[in-house]
């Protein structure tokens, strides 16, 4: 009777030791690596525009025109908009629209200008235009200035809407690999995709949006690396970048590998523990019932 205790904490050690080991995911495609770097690549710009010196100018000419030339090399990007202090929004260029004498909005209620004016941080998510009939990434970012204290200041408010269509689009010029982009499980954009296809489907890391994912054949004999789409069409992927993609997944893996090997030693030494300290009540409870027996006889 004493062993069964014993016996229960062995056969726990061992469903701990089975159920910490599971097999480690697939590598990321080329294909994710490469969109996923391209939303990086766009993010960058966006950070960029928002560091800008040219959207702190209080005349709105100028930040016009650093939207415009904006808009005008980068073709995916949609919209600009510039907001004061107050969510009036005081500047708005939008890829091939024009509206002159057009109100002013005020923005001030909307849910990301109270995020971005209140904690000073970028809101990121995705719309859908019904003008025309597309799914956008809604970027918005707070435009700061120091304070003679050195204080953060809020100026006002930056916002980009870029067209997720016209991304892969563009990042469909310069590969022949068939894929499928799908958003929220709807079919966003297929480039020469056929439903025979046998595929692999993987999550992108696409800031914004929570569920979008591409579908790219299992087997690839040769995987072309596709142009950077971001900046201008006629611009490369920088191999480095890609490079710097895979050697951080790596790093990632590695050291969530390290830190489930901790976890699972940590683990066992804390069961072998118990496992002793067990055993030796055990056997102290043992002896005192033969020391009992002993006495009465």
């Amino acid at each position: 009777m004493a062993r069964k205790p014993l016996h229960a904490m062995m056969l726990l050690s061992m469903f701990f030791l089975v159920a910490g080991f599971s097999p480690e995911p697939a590598a990321a495609s080329a294909m994710k690596q490469s969109m996923d770097s391209l939303f990086m690549k766009i993010g960058q710009d966006f950070d960029s525009i928002a560091a800008s010196s040219a959207v702190r100018k209080k005349a709105a000419d100028p930040v016009d025109g650093y939207f415009f030339a904006y808009l005008k090399t980068h073709q995916p990007y949609y919209a600009l908009t510039r907001t004061s202090q107050k969510g009036v929004v005081i500047n708005e260029v939008i890829r091939m629209v024009d509206k002159p004498g057009a109100k002013k909005q005020n923005v001030s209620r909307e849910p990301w200008f109270k995020y971005v004016s209140t904690r000073l941080a970028e809101y990121r998510t995705y719309i859908k235009i019904e003008e025309t009939g597309r799914y956008y990434l809604f970027w918005a970012a707070p435009v700061i200035d120091k304070t003679q204290k050195g204080k953060a200041a809020f100026l006002g408010a930056v916002t980009l809407k870029i067209d997720i269509w016209e991304c892969f689009c563009n990042f469909s010029k310069n590969t022949e690999i068939p894929f499928l982009v799908r958003l929220n499980k709807i079919r966003l954009y297929a480039h020469k995709w056929k439903d025979t296809i046998a595929y692999r489907e993987e999550l992108l890391a696409v800031p914004g949006v929570k569920r979008i994912s591409v579908r790219s054949p299992r087997i690839i004999a040769a995987v072309a690396m596709p142009a950077d789409t971001q900046a201008a069409p006629s611009a490369t992927v920088d191999s480095s970048r890609i490079k710097a993609a895979a050697d951080s997944l790596k790093s990632v893996k590695a050291k969530q590998a390290k830190n489930h090997r901790r976890t699972i030693i940590g683990g066992i030494v804390m069961l072998l523990i118990i496992i002793i300290i067990g055993y030796f009540i055990s056997v102290f409870r043992n002896r005192m019932v033969e020391w009992k027996i002993n006495r009465q006889k």
